[in-house]
């Protein structure tokens, strides 16, 4: 419902702009719901069901890290979890039914993207939020990132293995391979851009910004597009953890620390998305570290 151009088109008179889909979908909930005509056959039940839930936690958001644990606050203050924990449990449903259905217009016959560690991460995340009803939004994090770990054999001592589990979390990596080839290729990294990665990339750092989107995206990309050159995996991931993590980390720095071509903004969302079509096409410019963000947020890097 999110991602269609008409509900957008329609959306606008409500001065309702965001370009990601789930926050997209939350917002008009709550401000115009009767633009979307499925909805409006729900009983007057459900969809007050679903009002209650939406906009809580951004579950794409928790599944690949894309923040720290500032992204679980809403939930944690909303109370749901405590007082009406199977109401939350119907929100992990239709995410369930949301995922499953993705790419759908290229295969209606079964789903392309639930696959079983797509399905056990949901179980997982579904656990690290009940677990939030009496912890921290810390916490919860560090038990979600502590599962990730555990498949990636990755033990969590120090803020650089949950910085590393963060990583593979963004990568979609879930086995103990996976996992050695990353922490390897994470240890070559210089101490200089090790400082950086963890200054910008720890996911125990609470701040208060909004969540920058399309990072995972950025790396996916990356490792695909080094995959299709015939490298093999291990040097796939080598080199997403090398070049495609330091350009990421560099981006977030000299934007948060007023280093880009516009000032920081805590109200601004950064995206990723041009960026992960930009080296989808030419990893050359992984290298490349110069980028500029235009007024909407939209991240671009500029070939030198």
């Amino acid at each position: 419902m999110g991602k269609t151009q008409v509900a957008h088109e329609k959306s606008k008179i409500y001065k309702i702009s965001e370009a990601d889909h789930d926050l997209f979908l939350d917002k008009c909930l709550k401000k115009c719901p009767q633009i979307f005509p499925t909805f409006q056959l729900l009983t007057p039940s459900h969809q007050e069901q679903l009002k209650r839930t939406k906009g809580l936690v951004h579950l794409g958001h928790v599944t690949h890290v894309e923040g720290g644990p500032e992204i679980l606050e809403k939930l944690k203050n909303s109370t749901i979890l405590r007082n009406n924990p199977r109401g939350f449990d119907f929100e992990i449903l239709t995410h369930i039914c949301d995922v499953s259905a993705a790419r759908g217009h290229e295969n209606n016959a079964g789903s392309k993207v639930m696959t079983e560690n797509t399905f056990k991460t949901i179980e997982v995340i579904k656990e690290a939020l009940h677990y939030l009803s009496n912890h921290s939004e810390q916490e919860a994090l560090k038990h979600y990132l502590s599962q990730r770990a555990s498949w990636l054999g990755i033990n969590l001592s120090f803020d650089e293995e949950y910085t590393v589990a963060r990583i593979g979390a963004m990568m979609r990596l879930y086995t103990k391979e996976d996992g050695k080839i990353l922490q390897e290729a994470f240890s070559q990294i210089k101490p200089k851009m090790k400082s950086t990665l963890l200054a910008e990339l720890n996911p125990l750092i609470i701040r208060q910004e909004r969540t920058p989107t399309y990072i995972p995206a950025v790396l996916v990309n990356l490792m695909s597009a080094y995959t299709k050159q015939e490298l093999s995996r291990e040097d796939s991931i080598h080199q997403c953890v090398t070049k495609g993590v330091p350009l990421i980390a560099e981006i977030l720095h000299a934007y948060r620390h007023n280093k880009a071509n516009i000032p920081y903004n805590i109200n601004l969302t950064l995206n990723f998305n041009k960026i992960a079509g930009q080296l989808r096409d030419n990893v050359e410019l992984a290298e490349n570290n110069n980028f500029t963000i235009d007024p909407q947020g939209n991240v671009e890097l500029v070939q030198s």
